[in-house]
């Protein structure tokens, strides 16, 4: 599935309207936390569906986490032979860095990775990524 995944020619809109539809939605496991939100931007971008682990809480994520080998191994599955350096990420990639103890997933706008926060969207530097994967 890899290599058969292609971005619509307007990506560049439907990337922007994501994030924007997407800003000031809070938080919330299972429904807009990081792995919905990487998710969706994939299918958003291409009208491919990945599949990624899906929990309701903080304790279903980390067990659902483990017993995939960690986040970075589920994004490997998931998007096959696609992981880039992070400092190679580019717009509408998805990007994994550490939010504190936890392994936590974005997309690419540029400089910036946006993620899902209580306050919505929220960017950190892509400086901080520790792995990306080509969308």
């Amino acid at each position: 599935m890899g290599a058969m995944m292609q971005r619509f020619k307007d990506w560049p809109n439907r990337l922007e309207a994501y994030l924007h539809a997407r800003n000031n939605t809070p938080f919330e496991w299972g429904f807009h936390d990081c792995v919905v939100f990487a998710c969706g931007a994939v299918e958003v971008l291409t009208g491919v569906q990945i599949t990624l682990p899906i929990y309701a809480d903080a304790k279903e994520a980390v067990v659902a986490i483990k017993a995939h080998g960690g986040l970075m191994m589920a994004v490997n599955k998931a998007l096959p032979d696609r992981q880039v350096p992070p400092f190679n990420a580019q717009r509408g990639d998805i990007v994994l860095y550490m939010q504190g103890p936890w392994p936590t997933l974005g997309v690419c706008a540029g400089r910036v990775v946006f993620t899902p926060s209580e306050e919505g969207l929220r960017g950190v530097p892509l400086e901080r990524a520790i792995c990306a994967w080509r969308v």
